[in-house]
């Protein structure tokens, strides 16, 4: 069974602005750790599973420059793989899976012969040992070819900005059926799925095998389906017309809420999807006060809140006084200061900034 690993690393990160830009975003930034991004965390998290040979990273044509180039880059640059437009991960995934089927094939391998792991680009993980046992369970799993894999996170909140799934009886240890994939919540249901305890939330990391997937999607997609056997026989040039002629569709909605057969290991690890800047509240080491601090700045008075310098004049210095609950991030060009409870709200900026053509800024 040949495994592979196919990394998503395509998004913009405009929650983390003005940090994160169109051609360096937080998947290409260090900020979950000093000195590796989270691209080459997410790559080193699976290298000692999978060969580097196996590793895949699909992206935008902007970003494909910037991994290429990068010295820090461990897989090969073919691996690099551009979508042909940038379109949701339902269209993504299948394209992707196309491609590999042909290159995997001229190599001798059938559909039946490759199990695939999707896995994000931003994504933290504190326990690489756990994380690792729990990939090479659900690639086991997967490569059966009888059902799709997926990794359910024991919610710690109530959190309105992530999936949920309700999950049935175990299948196997640690392992369960999935029941229903519900929807970002409400806060009511939030606080309901939280306290009823066969919700998990939903990680977006998917394992299947090839020939599964494609049967599957070919079954229950509405929106993709009828594709499937133009994209499994096609050249490049095909899959980039008919790539233009997708519905632009989650996976989750198109794959996974429809589905026959999926499975959910329980993780056995911290997690987060770091999807704006009060993740790192969450998972990096605050002060005495509960801050998180970066670069040249001065806090007094100052508590629960990210105060992050990352300017490159070193006579530049943040101070910040008399604050609670707030984000202070600055920039060579742009200052952001919000509250915690309106940083989901950050991407608001971006609208504005490219409604009054600061490109700039972005």
């Amino acid at each position: 069974m040949k495994q592979i690993v196919v990394i998503m690393a395509g998004g913009y990160g405009e929650r983390f602005w003005p940090l994160s830009r169109m051609n360096k975003p937080k998947q290409l930034q260090c900020l979950v750790s000093n000195d590796q991004t989270m691209l080459d965390q997410t790559i080193q998290r699976v290298a000692n599973n999978v060969s580097n040979e196996d590793i895949y990273v699909i992206t935008n044509e902007l970003l494909s420059f910037q991994i290429k180039e990068s010295p820090t880059l461990t897989i090969p640059i073919e691996n690099v793989i551009v979508e042909p437009a940038k379109k949701n991960t339902g269209p993504c995934l299948l394209f992707i899976c196309a491609v590999l089927k042909r290159k995997y094939q001229e190599k001798g391998f059938n559909e039946q012969d490759i199990t695939i792991a999707v896995l994000a680009a931003d994504h933290f993980i504190s326990d690489k040992t756990q994380f690792q046992h729990s990939f090479l369970q659900c690639c086991s799993l997967a490569s059966n070819g009888e059902g799709i894999v997926t990794i359910g996170i024991v919610p710690t909140r109530h959190e309105t900005g992530y999936g949920y799934i309700n999950v049935g009886k175990e299948f196997s240890t640690n392992v369960y059926r999935a029941t229903k994939f519900e929807e970002k919540p409400s806060l009511e249901k939030a606080l309901m799925y939280l306290q009823n305890g066969s919700y998990l939330w939903n990680s977006g990391m998917f394992f299947w095998r090839l020939d599964y997937f494609f049967n599957e999607l070919e079954s229950v997609s509405k929106e993709l389906g009828s594709f499937v056997q133009n994209f499994k026989t096609a050249n490049d040039e095909k899959l980039v017309h008919l790539y233009s002629e997708l519905s632009d569709v989650s996976i989750d909605y198109t794959l996974m809420e429809q589905a026959r057969n999926v499975f959910v290991q329980k993780a056995t690890f911290g997690w987060d999807d770091v999807g704006s800047w009060n993740s790192l509240l969450r998972i990096k080491d605050t002060d005495i006060d509960g801050n998180i601090i970066n670069g040249n700045v001065i806090t007094i008075d100052t508590s629960n809140s990210l105060v992050l310098n990352y300017t490159t004049d070193e006579n530049v210095t943040v101070a910040t006084l008399g604050i609670d609950n707030l984000i202070v991030v600055t920039t060579d060009d742009a200052l952001l200061v919000c509250n915690q409870d309106k940083v989901q709200d950050v991407k608001k900026i971006i609208s504005v900034i490219k409604s009054k053509n600061f490109t700039t800024l972005l």
